[in-house]
């Protein structure tokens, strides 16, 4: 009896200690219920947020690519606001210190928050907020906008190191035995170094076109079967390493070029054309006429151009750092600059410019080395001067190109070209190469690019055209012959710098990329 009763109490008590259980779980499934719907709520709330950024985004490039700001003096915030099913996301835009209206930036930043609710004005269930900054044309190490029949892109003599893209089909030109043996003085590994993007496609299996002369061009079966070999010859990455039928990107025109006009006016009124040389405490140096003459120079702590006018050589110097003493024997301190000439004429301004150098006509003769942050701007055409290198002060100044030993920049003296055309006089010491550090664009409306005259003259003994940053064209075409075996061999090399550090005021893409995002969960 005592043992039956002791297994009666037991069996109370566990049944008691189940009951205590299932109470508190009872008791608990309206919490998880609850947890699971806050859960799906934050999760559902993000998807929405996160698809307004979206839209918010493509609204901002279609804007600039229809030249309108997406920010103006009338509306200094934008709001966007769409349902989504059940929910409802607002989107608010705010730009930068340095962005229109507030500022004149060609690279416009702008702060996004986006909001996610399930009614208008309803209780917000989720929030991002991010910064977005306009993609610099200097982050392309080649850039085309259109190729003219006839015009395709040399694997082998050639090399691109860094971002390609082009608005129109991809054209490349295979060498017969280009993929068996390659010639020694071509370059080492494919002709394509960084990501490869199109926004035309050829009617091939991959979109690109492919030509040689009696060979097989292409990496691909007449099936469009891979043959992986091959194209791990022309692109970094293989087949990976291009795509065609992107979105096109929209060359900078006639308003990015009186942007910039503005930036070295300073936010005044244009100077009279009687002042050859302009320069506003707010602005860079503007000049009304042609330069028949440009050097950079990059003494110690210093930056100096020295400009011929018609009226005679004008000569600005910024002082970075210490002393500089005029002719006349003024000692001027670091964040000044001076201009000297014509003449005796002397002016001391107690402000640094903000880089941008604006001419109306031509710039001929432009050679040297840049010290600080330039863009140089043409209307019409840039001419280098003959057998002149552009050198960044700081970077090395190898003198022959060696793939094994790239030249590389430090950053701090970026150096921008911006003009119609940019023209390499003739090349009259054999086999010697040309250095280019910078980030040029060539645009007028149309047939903007480089020049490279009597580029089929054999005579200069295989001489390369070294570019160390970015070449943005209208047009891929040359004055003279385009053969690419004779003359100039091009060699294009990705300046990581540039496109996060960009020179001063230099265009930018209809793009937007992604600064900074944090998200609050409500």
């Amino acid at each position: 009896m005592l043992r039956r009763g002791s297994i009666l109490i037991l069996a109370i008590f566990f049944l008691f200690v189940v009951e205590l259980l299932a109470f508190a779980f009872v008791n608990l499934i309206p919490t998880e219920m609850n947890s699971a719907g806050r859960t799906r709520l934050s999760v559902a709330g993000r998807l929405v947020a996160e698809a307004g950024l979206e839209y918010a985004v493509a609204w901002m490039e279609n804007e600039l690519a229809r030249g309108r700001e997406p920010t103006s003096v009338a509306r200094p915030q934008a709001v966007l606001t769409r349902p989504v099913q059940d929910w409802v996301w607002k989107v608010t835009i705010e730009p930068d210190s340095q962005t229109p209206p507030k500022g004149s930036s060609n690279q416009r930043v702008y702060f996004l928050t986006s909001e996610a609710s399930q009614r208008p004005g309803g209780k917000v269930y989720a929030r991002l907020r991010c910064s977005f900054g306009q993609e610099s044309f200097a982050a392309y190490t080649r850039f085309v906008d259109r190729w003219p029949a006839g015009t395709w892109v040399a694997a082998g003599p050639s090399q691109i190191r860094g971002r390609f893209h082009t608005n129109d089909v991809l054209r490349v030109q295979v060498y017969p035995g280009f993929y068996t043996a390659h010639d020694p003085d071509w370059p080492k590994g494919p002709t394509f170094m960084g990501q490869v993007t199109a926004a035309g496609r050829a009617n091939t299996p991959d979109g690109v076109q492919y030509r040689a002369d009696g060979s097989d061009p292409a990496p691909y079966l007449a099936k469009g079967a891979l043959k992986a070999a091959r194209y791990e010859a022309i692109y970094k990455g293989g087949r990976s390493g291009v795509q065609t039928g992107v979105a096109k990107i929209p060359m900078p025109l006639g308003p990015s070029l009186q942007s910039l006009a503005e930036s070295a006016w300073g936010g005044v009124p244009a100077p009279s054309k009687d002042d050859t040389v302009y320069f506003n405490s707010g602005g860079g140096i503007y000049v009304s006429g042609s330069l028949s003459g440009l050097e950079l120079r990059a003494p110690a702590g210093l930056s100096v151009q020295l400009l011929d006018t018609a009226l005679g050589p004008v000569k600005v110097v910024e002082v970075h750092q210490g002393l500089y003493t005029t002719p006349s024997g003024t000692r001027v301190s670091a964040g000044s600059t001076v201009i000297e000439g014509p003449g005796a004429r002397e002016q001391v301004r107690a402000a640094l410019p903000n880089g941008v150098v604006f001419v109306e006509g031509n710039i001929t003769g432009l050679k040297g080395t840049n010290r600080g942050p330039h863009t140089l701007v043409s209307r019409n055409n840039i001419v280098l001067a003959e057998h002149a290198s552009l050198w960044c002060a700081d970077a090395p100044r190898p003198a022959k190109y060696d793939p094994d030993n790239l030249p590389i920049s430090n950053g701090a003296n970026p150096l921008g070209l911006v003009c119609s055309h940019l023209v390499v006089p003739p090349y009259p010491h054999e086999g010697e190469d040309l250095f280019l550090f910078a980030a040029i664009i060539c645009s007028n409306g149309g047939s903007g690019n480089l020049v490279v005259e009597d580029r089929d003259d054999a005579s200069h003994g295989g001489a390369k055209l070294v570019l160390v940053g970015s070449l943005v064209e209208d047009s891929r075409t040359y004055w003279g012959s385009t053969q690419v075996r004779a003359g100039y061999g091009a060699v294009l090399l990705s300046d990581k710098h540039l496109g996060g550090s960009p020179p001063p005021n230099f265009p930018s893409t209809n793009h937007f990329k992604l600064v900074q995002a944090v998200f609050d969960v409500l």
